[in-house]
């Protein structure tokens, strides 16, 4: 009877303790209508962390165990994420320790099954959803009410795609809520800005930029013309390049209601070369220096130069992506202006 209770005890202790957590994912599954040599292997691939080829059998079969790293502060798209690649095949999918996954592949179809594969259903169908959603570009282009209308539309996509999937791996579902959150607010904030830069929109300002002639001058100091900006620096060849095209465009505008102003936003410390290359080229109109206020350049979310911007008379944006005066476009707006 004592021997009976150990036992039973035993038994109920052993039961009562937890697995231990396994070490690998088991990858296990079938291609179908295999064509090409290249999808005699399958490849598993995390950027440079892991890789590993998993033969494919002649009958399509495949059977093998990944053994990943332990990854902990995961974010959407980071440490969890692998590409697998079947020939010309690629596609994501959410690997971790535990997993049995079972993978159904029939040529560009791709199907999980198996404990944990609801991630990587999941991911199919985001990536699916996200490439029919706009550019960045288009974004920004909507008008208002267009863009909010547009931006619920895509919160509540997020929304229902997550409901879809309620075995989401908690590390993972946080991280995507996460993601999901922060890139409809950045498209809100660029948005914001965006806004502040449209035709017909009052200019954001620059104060007291030093004029290579001497003083300085203000974006306010030019009300009554209208104003053609050209944001430059000494270091840049592109830059340089349209000064010849800039002597042109001032030349033939001379005689109108036009100013053409360049400024530098070189390195304070580059001041003496900023002069020097103005002084060289002989550059036109008037030629001012940031000295390292950036303001200017946000207001107008410049990530690149030259920049060109034209404003009319009353301070009103025209155009905050003006053509180059290397473009013949550029004579044809401003032959529409009435100067």
């Amino acid at each position: 009877m004592k021997s009976f209770f150990f036992t039973l005890f035993a038994s109920i202790f052993i039961a009562c303790q937890p697995l231990p957590k396994k070490d690998h994912v088991l990858l296990f599954g079938t291609v179908k209508n295999m064509v090409k040599p290249a999808d005699k292997t399958l490849l598993t691939i995390a950027r440079d962390r892991y890789q590993k080829k998993i033969k494919i059998n002649k009958d399509g079969s495949f059977r093998d165990t990944l053994r990943l790293k332990d990854q902990k502060n995961i974010t959407s798209f980071d440490e969890n994420f692998y590409e697998i690649s079947l020939g010309n095949h690629r596609f994501l999918a959410y690997l971790k320790n535990g997993f049995e996954l079972e993978l159904q592949i029939d040529q560009s179809r791709f199907e999980w099954l198996g404990k944990g594969a609801e991630n990587s259903r999941y991911i199919l169908e985001k990536t699916a959803l996200n490439k029919t959603l706009m550019g960045f570009k288009e974004w920004m282009a909507l008008p208002q009410k267009t863009f909010e209308k547009q931006l619920e539309t895509t919160k509540r996509q997020n929304e229902e795609l997550l409901k879809k999937h309620p075995a989401l791996d908690p590390d993972f579902l946080a991280a995507e809520v996460a993601y999901n959150a922060a890139w409809i607010k950045s498209l809100e904030d660029e948005y914001q800005g965006s806004i502040s830069i449209q035709k017909n929109r009052l200019s954001p300002q620059f104060k007291n930029y030093k004029n290579h002639a001497g003083g300085t001058n203000s974006l306010d100091d030019f009300r009554g013309k209208y104003v053609y900006l050209d944001l430059w620096a000494t270091w840049c060849g592109p830059c340089l390049q349209q000064i010849p095209f800039v002597k042109q465009v001032e030349e033939k505008y001379r005689k109108k209601n036009i100013v053409f102003v360049g400024i530098s936003i070189d390195d304070p410390r580059l001041e003496d070369k900023w002069k020097q290359v103005v002084e060289e080229n002989e550059m036109p109109g008037v030629q001012l220096f940031a000295n390292g206020d950036t303001s200017f350049l946000q207001a107008y979310q410049v990530n690149g130069i030259p920049r060109f911007i034209l404003i009319d008379p009353e301070g009103k944006i025209v155009d905050a992506n003006a053509p180059r005066p290397s473009d013949p476009s550029l004579t044809t707006l401003l032959d529409g202006l009435k100067m």
